[in-house]
C-alpha cells in the first residue's frame, strides 16, 4: 500500500474525516485528535502491516516508524484541506 492508500485507509479507521479534529507527527507516530473515539476501528488500524503499533492517550498515536510517518502525515494533510474546502464551499465551517 502506498503512502496515499495508506493514509486513506487510517482516515476511514479513524471514523473518517468528520471525525478528525486535528492531527501531528513526531519522529515515529502520527498524533491524531478524534471527536468521538467510539469511531475508531483500533483493531483494523493494528492489522495494518504499515503501523507497528497504536498508543491511546491525549490523542490516538499511530507508531509508523521514522521516515513512513512523515510522508503518510504530508497525504493524510492533502487529504484533510480537501475536506476543509468541500465544507468552505457549503458553508459549513
Amino acid at each position: 500500500m502506498n503512502n496515499r492508500e495508506l493514509a486513506e485507509t487510517l482516515i476511514t479507521h479513524l471514523g473518517g474525516k468528520q471525525n478528525i479534529l486535528s492531527f501531528t507527527n513526531c519522529i515515529t507516530r502520527l498524533r491524531v485528535n478524534v471527536r468521538d473515539y467510539s469511531k475508531v476501528e483500533r483493531t483494523k488500524i493494528e492489522q495494518l502491516n504499515e503501523v507497528m503499533g497504536i498508543v491511546e492517550d491525549q490523542t490516538i498515536q499511530i507508531v509508523l516508524g521514522p521516515g513512513k510517518v512523515s510522508k503518510v502525515a504530508f497525504e493524510f494533510g492533502i487529504l484533510q484541506v480537501w475536506k476543509a474546502k468541500i465544507l468552505m464551499r457549503r458553508n459549513w465551517i
